[in-house]
């Protein structure tokens, strides 16, 4: 049902604020208790839509590195129709590195909310585990950038958790789906063809409408922002990402 969705929704994103507290040194009394996330139950299962067949939606540190070199996007939520608790995270890939003697690849994320910002680098083992780790200039235990994954990929997991590829290229029935005409964008170094596809889904009074937006860069197609709205009753609210700087490998 909807409201599951809502607080699977809530929960997740305050389980991020709470990393974020803990990794920013804030007391975890500062920030709302996180819900247990609950699992979404499966989106209704419209007629076949786009072909995605160079689609790329990173779930890991290592999916990350293979495709790209620069990502640059804010996520956060939406209240009473206003983004608010607007999160800003910037991943760089700078290079290979030995470290012990172990071929790593050295990446940088910088996570900003309002006027705290926070600097991150970590060298991967080409399975995506962090070997060293850094904070604000500080190594710290590699096992601690775990606590961080859902903080780099959360927006990302969603998709791949509410099988968005799956709706945009063969559709679900129950769906209400329109895909819009195209329209060059650029992102940085890169540049797009972004189309965006608005559904909608409603039962008994309670609806969850849902837009997005895929760029097309040639070697591989992903979503480039999106958004999800949630009516339930006298609840409503959201959860959007929105990318703005891209270069792939």
């Amino acid at each position: 049902m909807v409201p599951d969705r809502g607080r699977w929704l809530v929960g997740l994103l305050l389980a991020a604020l709470l990393v974020f507290a803990a990794g920013c040194g804030r007391a975890a009394s500062d920030v709302t208790k996180a819900e247990e996330p609950v699992t979404p139950p499966a989106l209704p299962a419209a007629e076949p839509g786009l072909t995605l067949d160079s689609w790329v939606n990173p779930r890991d540190l290592r999916e990350l590195v293979a495709a790209f070199a620069g990502l640059d996007y804010v996520w956060g939520v939406i209240e009473d129709g206003a983004e608010t608790d607007q999160f800003e995270v910037a991943y760089r890939f700078l290079g290979e590195e030995a470290v012990e003697g172990r071929n790593t690849s050295k990446v940088s994320f910088s996570i900003a909310q309002g006027d705290a910002r926070h600097e991150l680098l970590l060298w991967l083992d080409p399975e995506g585990n962090a070997v060293r780790f850094e904070l604000d200039g500080v190594q710290q235990d590699p096992m601690m950038a775990q606590h961080f994954h859902f903080w780099f990929l959360g927006p990302f997991l969603w998709v791949d958790q509410y099988e968005v590829h799956t709706i945009l290229t063969t559709g679900r029935p129950g769906y209400d789906m329109q895909i819009g005409g195209g329209e060059r964008v650029s992102f940085g170094k890169a540049t797009a063809e972004v189309r965006t596809v608005k559904a909608s889904w409603s039962e008994a009074g309670q609806r969850v409408g849902y837009k997005w937006s895929i760029g097309d860069f040639g070697k591989l197609q992903m979503l480039v922002g999106w958004q999800m709205d949630l009516d339930v009753g006298a609840q409503a609210g959201g959860i959007f990402l929105r990318i703005t700087e891209v270069e792939t490998r």
